[in-house]
């Protein structure tokens, strides 16, 4: 899979660099069109598209932080009433201002931290500068592990150009820093700083659903440097949540959670659990009418099966500087998605990180096969066909299992089977 794309990264003169920049070309299009088209429906509905984004939410928890609301932060009507007040100051059509409801902040309270500089702009301001810092920190991302390449910024451009990158930056979400932090952290791995990687990957905490299976990875490899590493930001983060909203304020949140994970979340929460990419999100629309218990059980089940399966690539010795590293780093994130019950489309942009991570490796490893390449050209087509239709977003689940599959088997074919410390 990556070997091709590198060997046509690393061939500037021949068909087959012309054929990459044709690619490239047709892609950058695409992406441009596609932007063009969202930018001009978001100018159009301006500023009241914002309260359909999920900015306004993080908005609502860092402005209630920064008002002093401590355990009252988690509390649903209090956060109805912000948001009702912010539509009836910014938004400009009735139906907006008149709106019933609210989207609301349900994230861990360390999260609303990272957008609290940002409640000193107006929120049409503040989310335009957080989109520029989105954009930025996933373009770092995914350009760092690649810039020993030729054509380095090309490759870049071609990741960046999957759908959900888009989708991201419209909707405001927090994907952008971890991103950069999967990222760097990857690299810390790779020249042998443990501590500082474990680091980096302890701030997907911030969005749990995301960091769940790698200390599972750390405990099976016995990396017990990476996993105290990483253990340690998660502590300092449930610590910090109850020096921000009190003992009273975490049982508040997690009586939310437990609102927002059953497998039929309440409409008031505004989660469509119906375009979910995961396995709750495929049950939905596969088994309409499926009862919620049996829901569950199923979306758990599923999910830990996942999770085992995904840990099969992890056999043989612990490598953070190969391709075969990088692959295995793809698996769990396919799996990640997928395997949580809280996980929407643009969380798919995890997987970019690995992605580019093994582009930029790409001559380490032996070559694969033509099927590689029609596997990434599959999952961008289907990115777009979900972009454009939202609630086709389940159709990912199959995907990244037949992926997922794909590259546990051609791990187990290019290394011999260890057994111990890895």
């Amino acid at each position: 899979m990556v070997e091709e794309l590198g060997k046509l990264a690393d061939a500037p003169i021949t068909r087959a660099g012309r054929s990459v920049r044709l690619v490239m070309v047709g892609v950058a299009t695409a992406w441009a069109l596609l932007t063009l088209y969202s930018l001009t429906s978001l100018s159009l509905s301006w500023p009241d598209q914002l309260f359909g984004t999920d900015f306004v939410s993080f908005w609502t928890g860092a402005s209630l932080v920064r008002a002093g609301a401590g355990p009252a932060l988690f509390d649903m009507e209090t956060q109805r009433v912000f948001q009702q007040h912010l539509r009836q100051e910014l938004a400009t059509t009735e139906t907006v201002q008149n709106a019933v409801g609210h989207n609301p902040f349900h994230s861990p309270p360390p999260l609303a931290l990272l957008f609290l500089p940002l409640t000193w702009l107006p929120m049409p301001w503040a989310y335009l500068s957080w989109m520029v810092l989105s954009f930025v920190s996933m373009a770092l991302a995914v350009f760092l592990p690649l810039r020993a390449r030729p054509m380095a910024w090309a490759m870049a451009a071609g990741l960046l150009a999957f759908p959900g990158v888009l989708v991201t930056l419209l909707e405001g979400q927090v994907n952008g820093v971890l991103l950069l932090a999967f990222s760097l952290g990857l690299m810390a791995f790779s020249t042998g700083r443990r501590v500082l990687g474990g680091v980096l990957f302890g701030l997907m905490w911030l969005k749990p659903q995301y960091a769940l299976l790698f200390p599972l990875i750390f405990l099976l490899k016995r990396r017990w440097v990476e996993l105290a590493a990483m253990s340690l930001v998660g502590l300092a983060i449930a610590l910090l949540s109850v020096a921000m909203i009190g003992f009273d304020g975490i049982a508040r949140y997690l009586a939310v959670l437990q609102r927002i994970g059953a497998f039929y979340p309440p409409p008031e929460s505004l989660i469509s659990a119906g375009a979910m990419s995961n396995w709750r999100g495929l049950l939905i629309n596969l088994f309409p009418g499926l009862p919620g218990d049996v829901g569950s059980v199923l979306v758990y089940g599923l999910g830990g099966a996942t999770v085992a399966a995904s840990l099969l690539v992890w056999k043989g010795p612990w490598d953070p500087s190969s391709l075969r590293f990088s692959i295995q780093m793809v698996v769990a994130a396919a799996a990640t998605v997928i395997a949580s019950p809280h996980s929407h489309y643009h969380g798919t942009v995890l997987l970019l990180v690995p992605l580019a991570v093994a582009i930029g490796r790409a001559k380490q490893g032996a070559p694969f096969e033509g099927r590689w390449m029609v596997m990434l050209a599959s999952g961008y087509l289907l990115g777009m066909a979900v972009w454009m239709v939202r609630s086709m977003s389940w159709m990912l689940v199959p995907y990244f299992l037949v992926l997922m599959a794909m590259l546990i088997r051609a791990c187990w074919g290019s290394a011999p089977m260890e057994v111990g410390r890895g």
